[in-house]
């Protein structure tokens, strides 16, 4: 039987903890941790007969034997307690090992930490088909779930903590993903944006003359001063101290994004690679050259000043940098679900107030860029876009994909009468009624994150509040999946999920 404790004897020992965190240089938050409280809680149970370990057992093998454990558990409760308030993100990527063995990760994301679920070997899948990965996907998602109920929430609202599943643009993992989420129907599904948005990149410089005619030229240029001592040696030595000029570099053969990065670099290597060819060590080398030799420097030299390149490096440049900013949004750490829908639409309307003026070249690359926006879009984007408070004001009511989008979230995630007062809400947001009729709120919303917006408003519209701050805490792209491939394979031995 626990023994009541007088005041003096609480008092007393509150000042000692205190003390202790004092001297100790224990952190407030410390206290708050349920390990912490726990192993207070069960010392005191035994009073005076146990002793606490010594430093040394502490920091050797109990460490040892508890690190692991306690760093998955602690990020679990991260992961999850976030997920079960604004939702997570279910996503899975593929790649191909050392020993040319495809592999599946699964991963979750919320607005605060992203965790590897796990990685299934497909050493035993006749091929990767759609089926396959429905089934996969399947898998990866009850691990997941009973990580959660393992961590102590409820089975049916750790399935609906996932809300939105994102793979890759191939075929087969739209149409599995689609089955996977047509089994659980609070699910919406989305391609990848950095996905679709490097296909963008792709098809300008396969299919646009200008743009892979330009690639192909500067690309040679390049690879031909990065295989020779002596020019790159140069180069460098001449760009050091020149702010915004770049090493010399090339994209990978899959990168087609980073086709633009080259290009963009090479505008401003221009003269730099010039001065590299009239400088007296370069120029006396390639003075010795012979045969073969001396017309892959002539050729490489004459590329180097041909202004006809220049101009076209230039206008691609200048042609293709809002484009890659989309790409950066897509890349960021920025929450951009909505965001992405914006920005998309400015650049398709920045293009139709100069379509009279653009040449072939310029609409080909708009119709890539609208075909690819076809596939990206989706009603999280499109509600996003309706929610973002950034975008307040600019119509979105008369926008029919944006309001089919909208209504369409809302009535997955909240019942009928629920979506109903939501939809009811966010009208009285842009008609601006009551409190949303003060320009001081709108001058408030810039001043903080979209979600918290909604956080600080959700007393006057609970129902809005509980579905913009869903949206707008998912992410846009499986970034967390890719960068899972450099986690090293001993994280595979722990029972539960990673944080990454």
């Amino acid at each position: 039987m626990e023994r009541c404790l007088s005041l003096q004897e609480r008092a007393r020992l509150d000042n000692l903890w205190a003390r202790a965190s004092f001297a100790c240089n224990i952190h407030f938050n410390v206290f708050d941790q349920p390990e912490f409280r726990d192993a207070v809680s069960e010392t005191a149970k035994l009073g005076a007969s146990y002793k606490p370990p010594p430093r040394q057992r502490i920091a050797g093998k109990l460490l040892e034997d508890n690190y692991k454990s306690c760093v998955v558990e602690q990020g679990n409760r991260l992961v999850f307690d976030n997920a079960m308030l604004l939702g997570q993100t279910f996503m899975s990527d593929g790649w191909t090992d050392m020993n040319k063995v495809p592999i599946l990760n699964f991963c979750v994301s919320t607005n605060q930490r992203d965790a590897l679920v796990d990685i299934e070997h497909c050493l035993d899948a006749p091929t990767k088909d759609a089926e396959y990965i429905a089934d996969s996907l399947e898998r990866g998602f009850q691990a997941l779930v009973a990580a959660m109920v393992a961590s102590g929430h409820e089975l049916k609202a750790a399935e609906q903590s996932v809300v939105q599943v994102l793979t890759d643009g191939a075929a087969a993992c739209q149409i599995g993903r689609d089955e996977f989420a047509g089994k659980h129907p609070w699910m919406l599904t989305g391609w990848c944006s950095l996905h679709v948005i490097s296909l963008f990149f792709g098809d300008v410089f396969k299919r646009v003359q200008l743009y892979s005619r330009t690639y192909d030229r500067l690309h040679s240029l390049i690879k031909y001063m990065r295989s020779h001592e002596k020019t790159v040696l140069t180069f460098n030595k001449l760009r050091s101290g020149k702010e915004g000029v770049r090493a010399l570099g090339l994209p990978g053969p899959t990168r087609m994004a980073g086709k633009y990065s080259m290009i963009a670099d090479g505008h401003k290597q221009k003269d730099v690679i010039q001065a590299t060819f009239t400088n007296p060590t370069v120029s006396a080398w390639g003075g010795k050259l012979r045969g073969i030799d001396k017309g892959y420097y002539e050729s490489a030299k004459s590329t180097a000043f041909d202004t006809a390149l220049w101009l076209d490096v230039e206008t691609v440049t200048k042609r293709l940098a809002d484009y890659f900013m989309l790409l950066r949004l897509a890349d960021g750490s920025t929450p951009a679900m909505g965001k992405i829908y914006g920005r998309m639409l400015e650049l398709d309307a920045a293009f139709t107030a100069r379509e009279d003026d653009a040449d072939e070249e310029e609409k080909q690359v708009h119709a890539f860029f609208q075909s690819r926006w076809e596939q990206l879009s989706s009603p999280l984007h499109c509600a996003g876009y309706a929610l973002d408070p950034e975008f307040f004001g600019r119509n979105q009511v008369n926008n029919q994909e944006v309001m089919d989008g909208l209504k369409e979230v809302c009535n997955k995630w909240l019942t009928a009468e629920e979506a109903g007062k939501a939809l009811e809400q966010w009208l009285q947001i842009v008609t601006k009624q009551g409190i949303f009729g003060q320009e001081r709120t709108f001058e408030q919303a810039k001043e903080m994150s979209a979600t918290n917006f909604y956080l600080l408003h959700s007393s006057v519209m609970p129902e809005l509040a509980k579905v913009a701050q869903r949206v707008l805490s998912q992410p846009i792209a499986v970034g967390i999946c890719e960068r899972v491939w450099s986690v090293s394979y001993t994280h595979l031995t722990l029972p539960t999920i990673l944080l990454v």
